[in-house]
């Protein structure tokens, strides 16, 4: 076999307990579940950060969040190699694919050829967006995001991953092997708006109901009203049911790039991995969304990895593993030399246990930390109060104090570069995501 090629597929926001093969809803994953069944899955995989920025940081560097220090919009990586760096200086086409203009802003995706998403798709929704954005230009902040809760409410708005899907399917037309191309997807993330008919696919709630929640409901969750509003079980759990359809929706632009990668004949030689950048809360110990605390529900993520390289076995893989470790484990399987970190190769290693770091805030380089999440497994943990030095949550196994002391001696530093503020693109993202006022 040639060198292997290797496309990693990141769907935002994907909770482990959302993908039918891991105890999920069933039909809400039928293309993960076959890669599932074809490679190897993870049920104990678990993020390091609990939102996109410093978790991708951490997987494409090996690093932990509080050794790359990228936790927020002011921050750029250090000097300390990349995965797509240490792939494009072995000969490999290097490319990523997204529609968020945030996600590389922490300098994340450096050695990857950024494609903008954000123009590719058909005329007709194009035409739709432009019509929408003139009329959101002409209306206050409240009314503007009332006005797109309704319109995404009526599920008929185009499903933005697909101009994402579009261009990275384009690209398989026009690459040379070896290469690795990494695609993000964020259909599932809030607010939560599946395009029809995958909207009411895990509900029998009625289209008022759906409309409510959509327009209303996620509006005070999420659109910098998080704080002041906390909706009812009803609320929380309709929430969940348009979840599951954006789940849906994601796993079918993810059977599209599969399907795009067997039509090029390049699927038999192609690692596919398939992550979540973070879980997602509907309620759980009392939190909504992700970023704020590490509950199994946020910080375990599930993982899946098809190597026809037969590197790593079939099946499925009940230890503890964390995102940060496919640095290693990819470099393992190509024969590239990694950088030293304080990551594992699934490959030739094994961790007794896994951390999750959150920060006190996560815009601040000087930011400390707040809490550590250990894990032996999603149901098994405690959480660390650095600031009070205390337990404050614990469940399973007694605490693996010790393993705590040990991994925080042994965290390195990179220092991070200031950069000053986000653009203005990448502030108009995270604004519509709900992270900015």
């Amino acid at each position: 076999m040639n060198r292997p090629n290797i496309l990693l597929v990141s769907i935002d926001s994907l909770r482990t307990d959302a993908v039918s093969i891991l105890e999920g809803p069933d039909s809400v994953t039928p293309q993960i579940d076959e890669l599932a069944e074809d490679g190897i899955i993870f049920p104990n995989a678990i993020t390091p950060a609990l939102w996109t920025l410093p978790a991708h940081t951490s997987l494409f560097t090996g690093l932990y969040p509080a050794e790359h220090g990228v936790t927020g919009g002011k921050t750029t990586l250090g000097d300390h190699p990349t995965l797509a760096e240490s792939l494009a200086d072995r000969g490999y086409d290097t490319r990523s694919y997204y529609r968020l203009d945030w996600l590389g802003a922490g300098d994340v995706l450096r050695g990857f050829a950024a494609n903008d998403a954000s123009v590719t798709g058909n005329s007709s929704e194009s035409t739709i967006q432009e019509s929408i954005g003139d009329i959101l230009g002409s209306i206050s902040g409240d009314l503007k995001q009332v006005v797109r809760g309704m319109y995404r409410g009526t599920f008929r708005a185009p499903m933005p991953d697909q101009r994402v899907v579009t261009s990275a399917l384009n690209g398989f037309n026009e690459i040379s092997e070896p290469f690795c191309h990494f695609v993000h997807l964020n259909d599932a993330h809030w607010p939560y708006s599946p395009t029809a008919p995958y909207h009411n696919q895990f509900t029998s709630r009625s289209w008022s109901r759906l409309f409510w929640n959509r327009a209303y409901i996620q509006r005070k969750l999420y659109d910098g009203e998080r704080t002041d509003y906390t909706p009812s079980e009803t609320g929380a759990n309709v929430a969940k049911d348009l979840y599951l359809g954006c789940v849906r929706q994601t796993d079918a632009h993810l059977a599209k790039l599969v399907d795009g990668l067997k039509q090029q004949g390049l699927y038999e030689n192609t690692i596919v991995i398939v992550f979540g950048d973070h879980g997602e809360a509907f309620g759980e110990s009392g939190y909504f969304g992700h970023g704020d605390f590490p509950i199994p529900e946020v910080a375990s993520v599930p993982l899946v990895i098809r190597d026809p390289t037969e590197t790593i076995p079939t099946g499925s893989e009940s230890g503890p593993v964390q995102l940060n470790d496919l640095f290693p484990t990819i470099t393992d399987i190509v024969g590239i030399d990694p950088p030293r970190t304080r990551s594992k190769s699934i490959v030739s290693d094994h961790r007794d246990v896994a951390f999750t770091h959150v920060f006190e805030s996560e815009s601040d380089i000087s930011s400390t930390l707040r809490y550590f999440g250990v894990w032996n497994g999603s149901s098994d943990y405690f959480v660390w109060d650095e600031r009070d030095q205390l337990i404050i949550q614990s469940n399973g196994t007694p605490p693996y104090t010790e393993a705590l002391e040990r991994h925080k001696s042994d965290l390195h530093r990179v220092q991070p570069q200031t950069d000053g503020s986000l653009d203005a693109s990448a502030k108009a993202d995270l604004r519509q995501l709900g992270y900015l006022e």
